[in-house]
C-alpha cells in the first residue's frame, strides 16, 4: 500500500499542477456575461490538453536524446511540431471562426497563432526540464560527495583503529614475553603455555598473505597444533585428539584463519574427554583430485553448553565465498550426539607475496 502511494504522490502533483488553473479559467470564463455566446469550454479543455501533450512529449524527447543524440532529439521534436500543425489544421481551422465568436482569421494567421503558441509552450517545458535536471544533478552530486565524505572518514578511522592494533599487540607480546620469562623458572609448563598464547596471537595479527589474499597451509596446521597443545594445558592433558596429515602439504595455499574456526568451534563444544569418541581432526592432499579435504567429527558435549553466536562459522564462509566462489564444498551435519565438518577446498601451490 504504501508503494503504491509513493507511486500515485507525483501522479496527484501532476495533475493538481494542470487542474488548479484550468479551474481558474472555467470559473472566470462561467462569470462573464458572453461565457455562453461560443464554445470555451471546448476550447479551453483542448488548450490544456496540448499544453499537457506538448510539455510531457518534450520532457519525455529531453530525457531520452537531448544528451545523447540531439539530432535525434530535433528530428522527434521537428515530427511532434508537424503533427501539431496538421492537428490544428484538420480539428481546429474549420471550426476558428465559430470558436472565436465570429472573428475572421485566416489560415496564415491561425497556423502562425498556434506555431506561436506551439514555441512558447515547448520553451517553457524545455528551460523547466532544464531546472529540474539540473537540480536533480546538484542533488546527486552532494549525495556523492557526502558519500566520498563519509568514506573517508571510515578509512580515518579504519587507520587509526590498524595503528591502535599495531600498538596494543606489541604491547601484549612484551608483556608475555615477560611473563615466559618469569614462568620459565617456576613453571616451565605454565611458560610454554604463554609462549604458545603468545605465537598464536602473533600468527593471527601477522599472516603473511600471497596476492590472492592466501597463505601457507603449513603455518595453519602449525597454527591449530599450538591451539591443541594450549588446550591440552588447559586440561591437563585429558583430551582426546586425533589431528591426522596425509599428503604433500609443502607450498600448498589456503585462506587463512578458516580451519582453525571449525577447531575452535569443536573445543567449544565438543565433549573431548571420552577416549572412545576422541576429537578427529582430518585433513588430505587429494592431488588427483586437486583438492584439500578437511574435516572434523566430535561428540557433542550435554549440560551447560557454551552460548554460540555462530559468528565464526559465518565469517568463515564468508572468508570461502570470497575467496574460492563457488569452487569449494562445506557440509555441516549435526545430530543429538556428533557434530561434524567436511570441506573440500581447491588446490594451489602458487605462494607469491
Amino acid at each position: 500500500m504504501k508503494k503504491l502511494l509513493n507511486k500515485l504522490h507525483p501522479v496527484l502533483r501532476h495533475l493538481l499542477f494542470w487542474l488548479l488553473p484550468y479551474g481558474i479559467i472555467c470559473l472566470l470564463q462561467l462569470s462573464q456575461a458572453d461565457a455562453h455566446e461560443y464554445n470555451w469550454f471546448t476550447q479551453v479543455t483542448g488548450s490544456f490538453l496540448v499544453m499537457a501533450g506538448i510539455s510531457y512529449g518534450n520532457v519525455y524527447l529531453c530525457r531520452r536524446f537531448f544528451f545523447s543524440q540531439k539530432r535525434t532529439y530535433l528530428f522527434a521534436a521537428t515530427l511532434m511540431y508537424c503533427l501539431y500543425i496538421l492537428a490544428v489544421y484538420v480539428f481546429i481551422y474549420p471550426v476558428e471562426d465559430s470558436t472565436l465568436a465570429g472573428r475572421q482569421s485566416t489560415l496564415f494567421t491561425t497556423l502562425f497563432f498556434y506555431s506561436v503558441f506551439f514555441l512558447l509552450i515547448f520553451l517553457i517545458s524545455f528551460v523547466f526540464w532544464l531546472a529540474t535536471a539540473a537540480y536533480r544533478k546538484d542533488r546527486e552530486l552532494a549525495a556523492a560527495k557526502l558519500q566520498v565524505q563519509e568514506f573517508k572518514n571510515d578509512q580515518l578511522d579504519a587507520e587509526n583503529k590498524f595503528l591502535q592494533s599495531q600498538i596494543n599487540p606489541h604491547f601484549l607480546y612484551n608483556t608475555l614475553n615477560f611473563f615466559y620469562a618469569e614462568a620459565l623458572d617456576v613453571s616451565p609448563r605454565l611458560a610454554d603455555s604463554i609462549l604458545l598464547l603468545s605465537d598464536s596471537m602473533r600468527y593471527a595479527l601477522e599472516i603473511k598473505e600471497n596476492a590472492k589474499g592466501m597463505t601457507l597451509l603449513e603455518n595453519e596446521l602449525t597454527h591449530i597444533t599450538n591451539l591443541i597443545r594450549i588446550n591440552q594445558y588447559r586440561f591437563h592433558d585429558q583430551l582426546q585428539i586425533q589431528f591426522l596429515i596425509s599428503g604433500d602439504i609443502k607450498s600448498v595455499c589456503i585462506a587463512p584463519l578458516v580451519l582453525i574456526t571449525f577447531v575452535e568451534n569443536a573445543f567449544k563444544h565438543g565433549e573431548l574427554q571420552n577416549p572412545r569418541d576422541p576429537l578427529v581432526i582430518s585433513l588430505q592432499i587429494a592431488t588427483a583430485e586437486q583438492q584439500i579435504i578437511f574435516s572434523t567429527n566430535n561428540r557433542i558435549k550435554k549440560g551447560s553448553k557454551e552460548i554460540s553466536t555462530g559468528i565464526g562459522i559465518d565469517n568463515a564462509k564468508r572468508r570461502l565465498q570470497h575467496l574460492y566462489g563457488n569452487q569449494y564444498k562445506l557440509e555441516i551435519t549435526q545430530d543429538e550426539e556428533y557434530y561434524s565438518v567436511s570441506l573440500a577446498l581447491p588446490l594451489y601451490k602458487d605462494f607469491t607475496l
